[in-house]
């Protein structure tokens, strides 16, 4: 059938990505990304015409979800590929801009040398103590990345706004002093997964 086709494209599409990062080919990688995109909308096309609109409230009320969990002010985990093929793995805050989840870095940062020689990204945020306790989000994607004075500022509003950071005074100056030095990364994401296992009941 036809949805089995596109299926069959995205799981495709998903392993060149993958092969792509792997061996470090950022033009194959970027091919790779286009068609696996191209191949999802067309998926998100089959099912929006398909799904019962039962399955579709349902959908958008996860979509809510999510987006009402990443609203909280976590801390996250970013992955980038490094030279050597390894996974470059930090914690930081993350913000918004224009509705999509970034973070901003020094220009000079590792991760930052990472993403211009390869866009892969990868961003978990989570939280939980306990297995019965933990929820998140996961997005893996492709990093956009800015440098102009409306960004910059457009984050650090975003980050004072979530994690209480007052942009006046001393500490104001400070983060535009550092404004300058930085650059804004957006992860416009490719797939999204979540999880909460307080609805679990306890089990497993």
């Amino acid at each position: 059938t036809l949805v089995i086709r596109v299926l069959r494209r995205v799981q495709e599409g998903r392993a060149a990505v993958w092969i792509a990062i792997a061996t470090g080919d950022l033009g194959r990688f970027e091919k790779a990304q286009a068609a696996f995109k191209i191949a999802n909308q067309r998926l998100d096309e089959l099912e929006a015409n398909t799904i019962s609109p039962e399955r579709r409230a349902k959908a958008q009320e996860l979509r809510n979800t999510i987006a009402a969990y990443l609203a909280e002010p976590h801390l996250c985990r970013i992955g980038t590929i490094g030279s050597r093929g390894d996974v470059h793995l930090v914690a930081m805050n993350y913000g918004f801009v224009d509705g999509v989840v970034a973070f901003w870095t020094y220009r000079t940062a590792q991760k930052t040398k990472n993403l211009q020689r390869n866009p892969a990204l990868s961003l978990i945020v989570d939280s939980g103590t306990t297995y019965s306790e933990l929820k998140g989000v996961s997005i893996s994607g492709r990093a956009e990345l800015r440098d102009d004075p409306e960004t910059l500022d457009a984050f650090a509003r975003s980050m004072g706004s979530r994690y209480g950071m007052a942009l006046t005074g001393s500490t104001g100056s400070k983060a535009r002093a550092s404004a300058s030095k930085r650059v804004v990364v957006l992860l416009h994401p490719d797939r999204v997964m979540s999880w909460d296992h307080t609805k679990l009941g306890g089990g497993y």
